[in-house]
């Protein structure tokens, strides 16, 4: 099932086994450091796709349960990300980080690593830099980069993660000393 797909209601026996296991969405949101006032509608959704998908033979019920209520979390944040993005397209650019990994007191956006593009390097030329200083990179490095980039805050993204928002900050740093290497070529 897609998450584009529309759900079919819950059949009797469904809404029985839904009803038995609903604590499941708040401990994910506990889990997660969500805001049940935030965050209930989108992990419910979730967790009724598990309940839709679940079959007894395939596995616990808690771990899919779990990877579809982070799957529409992540949904949600996307579709934010993509909505800032196209409301204001070069906001996040302008993000300023800062944290214990920097080795002076100054703050740095993405911004300060990329070219002026009238003066140097292209647009298109400019996210080759980008792709080619990450392809290396973890995979949640190339991540936390993308919904910086999307316009998703420090905060956001942590508590995505469900880590603090030094790690990220760490995440942003490696980010930036490759972007930075890679304009030195």
């Amino acid at each position: 099932m897609k998450s584009k797909e529309k759900l079919q209601p819950l059949t009797a026996e469904e809404k029985v086994f839904a009803a038995e296991n609903y604590k499941i969405i708040y401990g994910y949101m506990q889990s997660k450091g969500l805001d049940p006032d935030e965050w209930y509608c989108a992990c419910a959704y979730g967790y009724i796709r598990a309940v839709k998908l679940w079959k007894p033979e395939k596995g616990k019920f808690s771990t899919l349960a779990y990877l579809s209520m982070r799957s529409e979390v992540h949904h949600v944040i996307t579709i934010a990300a993509a909505e800032k993005r196209t409301k204001y397209k070069t906001q996040s650019f302008n993000v300023r980080v800062s944290g214990s990994c920097n080795t002076s007191n100054d703050t740095y956006s993405l911004l300060d690593m990329i070219p002026d593009f009238e003066n140097s390097l292209g647009a298109v030329e400019t996210q080759m830099v980008i792709d080619k200083a990450l392809e290396n990179s973890k995979e949640r490095d190339k991540m936390t980069a993308r919904m910086i980039l999307n316009g998703a805050t420090q905060r956001e993204i942590a508590k995505y993660y469900g880590v603090t928002i030094e790690a990220i900050n760490a995440r942003l740093h490696r980010v930036r000393k490759k972007v930075k290497i890679e304009l030195a070529y």
